[in-house]
């Protein structure tokens, strides 16, 4: 207690005491004033101030040390929207539509002879004339005759 110091170090990095200090402190009845650093003492402060602060001269009159002058930081952030960090997609995950499956693994039917395995191109049996399409819209009423 009396080397203020602490095993997580944060009494010596800012001269105040941490809460397991505190804890000692205030359990052994100590007054906790005495164990702040007197950086955080008002008569440190009005004797560091006490003459007053003199004023800097210009930058021209600084001294010139012979060494290549300081640049700033390299600019870390690009102009415009920045990009999203999207994942990897995966080999059959379609790239650009997310709700869109692909068809790996599935197997393909022929339109012609309605088999599995080949399309209608690579089909061994001749091409077969398509079934006649259903005419569109609302069935016709059927008309009845009556024989009076």
């Amino acid at each position: 207690m009396e080397e203020k110091t602490c095993g997580c170090g944060y009494w010596q990095l800012n001269g105040l005491p941490c809460m397991h200090a505190m804890c000692v402190i205030t359990t052994t009845k100590l007054n906790l004033n005495n164990y702040v650093s007197d950086y955080y003492l008002t008569s440190t402060w009005r004797q560091l101030y006490y003459t007053g602060m003199k004023p800097i001269q210009g930058m021209k009159l600084w001294p010139r040390l012979g060494r290549l002058p300081m640049l700033h930081p390299p600019s870390r952030f690009n102009r415009g929207r920045p990009n999203t960090h999207a994942r990897r997609k995966g080999p059959h995950e379609s790239a650009t539509n997310p709700h869109k499956l692909t068809r790996h693994g599935r197997v393909g039917t022929c339109s012609n002879c309605r088999k599995e395995g080949h399309n209608k191109t690579r089909c061994p049996n001749p091409t077969a004339a398509p079934p006649p399409k259903r005419p569109r819209g609302r069935p016709r009423k059927a008309q009845v005759v009556c024989l009076v």
